[in-house]
């Protein structure tokens, strides 16, 4: 391993030459699982969690060069970063949920003002908890720009219902938006959002009756309601999408994965959705 490379961080760039190359990152050491760019000032931000899961870690790339910028402060047992996107240079937001010693799970939203990073609050998450796995923005777009998705419990015992957990981003704070919910045999999550435009939008994940029976799930935003769309479940067990990427209104790809037919392997799934004429 490279001088300066902390094991579980792991950077690479796609440049000049047209290959890969790695890149060394700074302290502390944890493991990325996300990374958004503004092109347009050309600065890049990576987002992840702690080798020890207790707190999250945020990079950023001004130039040629990663630096670690302190995210906000946590008092819990576990954290988990899942996704990062930016409306605006001075308007970022990192998703993802943290544990507390003694408590459920509960969304992570945390907002980057040009300055620092500040927690701000997920609204509408039931009694059982919730997380966010997913965010998109669309750049300078304003109010509205991002949407997060993930899913959120009762609190009960044995299998309670799941359901979808969808916020719109306004700039100052998230605001939950009504999406198709889950019930007995239904229990949807969402991992991954995208939108081509700010009226057309698709996020993706599973449905299922349990841990090991799920299908594929796909939501569209027609600019006014999040409605439940059809799309095809081809393996067997547990299916999902984990995420999905729009060029534009009319063109989005999905990816995702499930078991094969003997139940031995996981298999890749892709998807593609092409809106009609």
């Amino acid at each position: 391993m490279r001088s300066g490379l902390h094991s579980g961080d792991l950077v690479e760039h796609f440049g000049t030459g047209s290959r890969w190359t790695m890149v060394d990152t700074p302290s502390p050491p944890g493991e990325l699982f996300a990374v958004t760019c503004l092109s347009s000032i050309a600065e890049c931000w990576a987002v992840g969690s702690s080798s020890d899961f207790r707190r999250a870690i945020t990079f950023r790339l001004v130039g040629n060069h990663w630096s670690y910028v302190r995210p906000a402060q946590l008092q819990a047992s576990f954290v988990q970063v899942s996704g990062v996107a930016c409306a605006a240079p001075d308007d970022c937001v990192l998703v993802g949920f943290v544990t507390s010693n003694h408590g459920a799970s509960q969304a992570l939203a945390e907002r980057w003002n040009g300055h620092a990073w500040s927690r701000v609050a997920v609204a509408g998450q039931l009694s059982g908890g919730g997380s966010l796995a997913g965010i998109d923005c669309r750049p300078g777009l304003g109010v509205g720009a991002c949407w997060a998705v993930g899913q959120t419990v009762a609190k009960g015992s044995g299998l309670v219902p799941i359901h979808p957990l969808v916020e719109r981003w306004n700039g100052h704070k998230f605001d939950l938006i009504s999406s198709p919910l889950g019930g007995r045999g239904n229990y949807p999550e969402l991992k991954a959002v995208s939108c081509g435009e700010p009226t057309e939008c698709q996020a993706v994940g599973s449905r299922g009756s349990g841990e090991d029976e799920a299908s594929v799930l796909t939501q569209g935003w027609n600019g006014s309601n999040w409605v439940r769309e059809t799309s095809p479940s081809p393996l067997y067990g547990f299916q999902m999408l984990t995420g999905v990427s729009c060029p534009s209104d009319k063109d989005c790809w999905a990816v995702g994965e499930g078991q094969n037919r003997s139940f031995s392997g996981v298999r890749l799934i892709i998807e593609h959705f092409a809106a009609s004429p």
